[in-house]
């Protein structure tokens, strides 16, 4: 399998340890969002604070 997104790792290592997209997305983001980011249909940013 190929991990060439970070939409594509997320979904590889949410599905290998058996959590659903809300159990990941828990105050982070919408469910909406995590889906549309795995599936590769939405860009997004990190912020670090230093």
């Amino acid at each position: 399998m190929n991990l060439n997104t970070i939409g594509e790792i997320l979904r590889f290592y949410r599905e290998k340890y058996d959590f659903k997209q809300s159990d990941v997305c828990n105050g982070i983001c919408s469910i909406s969002t995590l889906s549309r980011i795995e599936n590769g249909n939405k860009q997004f940013y990190m912020y670090y604070k230093n």
